[in-house]
């Protein structure tokens, strides 16, 4: 791998995906690496997001669209086009119903059995930055932005929480830990959702060399923060090194 790796996901048979930014993407699996690229049928050598969905599809986000392998190998690519709201995918997730949602600069947008639906009704579409996306326990599918927070409830978005007077920066990811507590994290806070409303827990104010850069699951509770100064393990009250 000659490039930053943007992402990386480990599968249950043990196969890790490394998406690169412009390497490509690549696979490890049974001590043999293989490679993706647009030459391969990728959008884009830039590979933002990869997901690895329950119902053993693999799904990337790029700038230049969302790209599906199929089970004979080849690539499918999804963009504006085909039904995407835009072509710069932050986030991609399944939902309950089996329904793929991607999270873009532009929105959210379903794919399912009869295509593309571009959510016309998304309350987010002013919003600034990308869409990221979760689903928690209990099967609710969330989504963030730098302005808000939002789930999808009887097939409908509603705004849970207006980020815009609370915090700073971009909306960076969801984390789920290891007992089912959903987590949240922008350049400024990490947030807790308690099962009825979010708690903004950490703030690092206008300290810009503490910055958040991203959040992860902890297997035992809490999350692992990193920021500009280092990884952390945070329980909702304490760092711990």
């Amino acid at each position: 791998i000659r490039e930053p790796v943007l992402s990386m996901v480990q599968e249950s048979d043990g196969t890790i995906w490394f998406g690169t930014n412009g390497d490509g993407l690549w696979r490890y699996g049974q001590d043999v690496w293989t490679r993706f690229t647009v030459e391969d049928g990728l959008p884009s050598n830039r590979i933002q997001v990869v997901r690895p969905l329950s119902d053993g599809s693999l799904w990337v986000g790029t700038p230049a669209g969302a790209g599906f392998l199929r089970e004979d190998g080849n690539w499918v690519v999804y963009s504006e086009r085909e039904g995407l709201p835009n072509n710069f995918v932050e986030d991609i997730w399944l939902a309950a119903d089996g329904a793929v949602w991607v999270g873009t600069r532009g929105g959210v947008g379903r794919f399912g059995t009869a295509g593309w639906v571009h959510h016309l009704n998304w309350p987010g579409k002013k919003d600034r930055g990308g869409t990221e996306l979760v689903r928690d326990e209990a099967g609710t599918l969330w989504a963030g932005t730098a302005s808000g927070l939002y789930k999808l409830e009887d097939n409908t978005w509603q705004e849970v929480e207006d980020l815009r007077e609370r915090v700073r920066g971009p909306f960076l990811n969801f984390a789920v830990d290891g007992q089912g507590v959903l987590w949240g994290a922008t350049s400024s806070h990490v947030l807790q959702f308690d099962g009825q409303r979010w708690n903004f827990i950490e703030r690092y104010g206008s300290d810009r060399r503490r910055g958040m850069r991203s959040i992860a699951a902890a297997q035992k509770g809490g999350v692992w923060l990193v920021d500009r100064s280092g990884i952390y393990r945070f329980d909702g009250q304490k760092r711990k090194t």
